[in-house]
Parts: C-alpha cells; structure tokens; sequence
C-alpha cells in the first residue's frame, strides 16, 4: 500500500502551493476551499487527528505523570491541511519510507546501518498509517453492519 492511500490528503482543488504563492490567481472556489481545508490558516473545523506527539496516545504526560494537557483522548485535532506542513526534506523523507516498505533503504546495507532518526521517523508515520486504516476499516465494518441490520428490519416486515 502507497503511503498517499493511508494518510489525509489535500482535495488538490485549492490551487496547490502556487495558489498559496499567488492567491490572485485563484477561483473563488478554490479559494472557499482554501478556508475550508486550513491550506493557508488553521480553519475552524479539525481535517484530521493524529497521535498526540507529547504522551504518545497514552493520554499521560511522560513530563510529569499527570493527564496530558497537549491533547483529548490521545489524539490531536490538527487543523491544517496535511500539505501544508509537508516541506522538502519531509517530502524526500516520505519517498524513502515508500521505499523502506518495500526493502529498499536509503543507505547501503541493512535495517541496523540506516540512521536511528530515520528509523524513528519510519516507527511514527508507519503507526499513523496504520491507525488511519484501522479507522477506515472500523468505519466500513460499521456502515456494512448498519446496512445489514436494516435489511433484516426491512425483511421481517
């Protein structure tokens, strides 16, 4: 699976980042969706949650033992579009984790000769795939229930 399948995605009608270097050039649609989506300034609504980087999910602060403050319920509401954060180097380094799923490492040799902090960069965003395909998949098998419960209602009628 491509990395793109499992993470948020920009709706890509908002103009990209030449909308962002040249919003005179926008429609007002594309413009609407700009606000929207969070591609230039947080917007009101979360685009997506994440695992909250300070407790790590656990909802405790590694800081002092107490609730963390940093999140709700583990996760953080970002309210951003995901392109927005994604700079060069994070990109070069998403193409490499694409990569190291498929065997193929950035440096010559095995797991144990590639740096620790690509490694570490390769544990969170394989934990955030999979928890944004576990959610789709938990949503899907609810949806396939619900419709299953109302075709049996519809049955016994």
């Amino acid at each position: 699976m491509s990395l793109s399948e499992g993470l948020p995605r920009c709706p890509q009608d908002c103009g990209g980042r030449l909308g962002a270097m040249y919003p005179e050039s926008l429609t007002p649609q594309q413009a609407q969706q700009r606000r929207l989506f969070g591609c230039d300034e947080p917007s009101k609504a979360p685009q997506y949650t994440i695992t909250c980087p300070r407790c790590d999910g656990s909802r405790i602060s590694s800081v002092d033992g107490e609730k963390c403050d940093h999140c709700s319920g583990g996760l953080m509401r970002i309210h951003r579009c995901p392109t927005s954060y994604v700079d060069q180097d994070i990109s070069v380094a998403l193409r490499h984790y694409e990569h190291a799923e498929a065997g193929i490492f950035p440096e010559p040799g095995g797991l144990l000769d590639q740096a620790p902090s690509f490694l570490h960069f390769c544990s969170v965003v394989g934990g955030e795939v999979a928890r944004v395909q576990k959610e789709e998949s938990d949503d899907r098998a609810a949806k396939q229930k619900a419709k299953s419960s109302a075709a049996k209602v519809r049955g016994k009628r």
